[in-house]
């Protein structure tokens, strides 16, 4: 939905295909959430640096569990998983990692 909302009122997405922005994962597991035509286009700062491509959610809490289908008849009735899957969680080259703690 931030996606379209961006395409929609700003032209600069289209101008490219969103090669030249970058989002900021901020969940745990970082960009294994965005969806692929975002993670394939634009560049992703996150602080998770899986690189395996079948890679499944290692929570226990269910709501934070990315590889569990979620359908919502209105709002994803094709489901979750048809819009995060077959992509890693971050790619080398092209996303970069950020810590998300310091010790001091």
């Amino acid at each position: 939905e931030v996606k379209q909302w961006v395409q929609k009122a700003f032209p600069f997405w289209d101008r490219r295909g969103g090669r030249d922005h970058i989002w900021f994962m901020t969940h745990d597991e970082g960009a294994c959430y965005a969806p692929s035509d975002v993670y394939n286009a634009s560049i992703l700062l996150t602080h998770w640096g899986r690189t395996e491509k079948d890679h499944i959610s290692n929570t226990a809490f269910t709501p934070d569990n990315y590889t569990q289908e979620w359908r919502h008849p209105l709002m994803q009735p094709e489901g979750w998983l048809s819009l995060i899957k077959h992509h890693v969680c971050f790619t080398p080259g092209k996303d970069i990692v950020v810590p998300a703690f310091k010790a001091l």
